[in-house]
């Protein structure tokens, strides 16, 4: 079977899937290693409610112990709103799957069972012989290079740093830290409508 005659790998915008996955995930690392430093910084310029120190101490502890970007947001809602995160329901779900799939990508410890748990999606490259690209070695990856899942990626991101903000920017005692949906986002939120 010829990948190329199925039309898989064959354009620039499946290819790119790879890299808006990463980058997707880097944003989000990104964002909460953003908004720690800067709760660090303002509590070395200006007194801070108790909330912004314990969150600027604890997000600072959990970077020096190199924990995992799940376990950053689940310490930093927890801190600013007293509140888990419910795993069983989007846009935790999203997350933690774009999550797991780079960490497949980079760490190229392919589980087969990620490809499963896009079942319903409909993101994925489908073949009349899944089991033959499969088989491949890297066979996975090829699955998931596809416009749909690029642009699933960059959502499941901004979703997640929206509902973030949602959660906790209701908290006046952290606003020096945390802005608002709006303020971050800009007044034009067409990248929250999807």
């Amino acid at each position: 079977m010829s990948l190329r005659a199925k039309g898989i790998g064959s354009d620039e915008s499946t290819i790119g899937a790879l890299s808006s996955i990463v980058f997707a995930s880097a944003a989000l690392e990104a964002f909460i290693n953003e908004r720690s430093e800067w709760a660090a910084q303002m509590c070395n310029f200006v007194s801070q409610t108790n909330i912004v120190v314990t969150f600027s101490n604890v997000m600072a502890d959990a970077e020096r112990s190199r924990s995992s970007v799940p376990a950053k947001y689940q310490l930093a809602r927890w801190i600013l709103c007293g509140q888990a995160y419910d795993q069983g329901i989007n846009p935790y779900q999203d997350f933690s799957l774009l999550i797991d799939l780079r960490n497949s990508l980079l760490h190229l410890k392919p589980r087969p069972s990620i490809i499963k748990r896009f079942s319903g999606k409909n993101i994925l490259i489908v073949s009349d012989d899944d089991a033959a690209i499969e088989s491949l070695i890297g066979g996975w990856t090829i699955r998931i290079q596809t416009k749909e899942m690029a642009m699933w990626a960059a959502r499941s991101a901004i979703a997640f740093i929206a509902e973030f903000l949602d959660a906790v920017s209701s908290n006046a005692e952290i606003h020096s830290i945390i802005p608002s949906k709006l303020e971050y986002f800009g007044p034009d939120l067409t990248l929250l409508k999807f």
